[in-house]
């Protein structure tokens, strides 16, 4: 506000967080974005969510014109036209990665594309049973979040391989982040839950 606009191209935004003490006295974490010369000055990036990694998660995908466009209603009108321009394109590979599974709008689109490209969170590093699925925000949207610690260190449990199994025999897949962080069914519903183990 009151100062100079800087316009930059989104491959070259440098971005981060700080973290503010509320008002309650706990510290919030915030979604930032540095000056392109004066590291000192920048910008808080606002969105969606008020967790600084999923406002960062919905920028990454909608800024990456190779994947369909992020869930909400506001994007419904344009989705068909957007698969339409990739098709013609060759479904060209994602400009970012991500481990944030970004199918696209029906079952019969998502198996066209991936005749050429497939997300990171659904690319195999091991042979699942027939019949099992990964987890999907989109279809799974009941489920909670939750974080993994290390019982000894209380360190995260990060970027593992986690399967759930029913009672009715469903088996979904999902991996914790970073933080350790992934979402998990709720409580109402039975199910055992395994880290798995890669072979190397």
């Amino acid at each position: 506000m009151w100062k100079k606009e800087v316009t930059l191209p989104f491959s070259e935004l440098i971005v981060g967080w700080f973290g503010a003490g509320g008002v309650t006295g706990n510290l919030q974490m915030e979604l930032v974005c540095r000056h392109p010369k004066e590291w000192k000055k920048g910008a808080r990036l606002y969105g969606h969510s008020n967790l600084y990694y999923e406002i960062w998660s919905f920028y990454v995908w909608y800024m990456d014109r190779n994947r369909p466009l992020p869930p909400g209603d506001a994007f419904d009108p344009y989705r068909e036209r957007d698969f339409l321009r990739r098709k013609a394109e060759g479904f060209p590979p994602p400009l970012y990665k991500s481990y944030v599974p970004t199918p696209e709008a029906t079952p019969v689109q998502q198996k066209e594309r991936e005749q050429y490209w497939t997300d990171e969170q659904y690319t195999e590093k091991f042979e699942r049973e027939e019949g099992s699925t990964w987890y999907d925000p989109q279809i799974h949207n009941d489920w909670e979040e939750t974080t993994y610690l290390k019982p000894e260190t209380k360190t995260p449990v990060a970027n593992r391989y986690v399967k759930f199994i029913f009672n009715d025999g469903r088996i979904i897949y999902s991996q914790t982040n970073e933080d350790g962080s992934l979402y998990e069914p709720p409580e109402s519903e039975n199910f055992e839950m395994q880290f798995i183990d890669l072979k190397k």
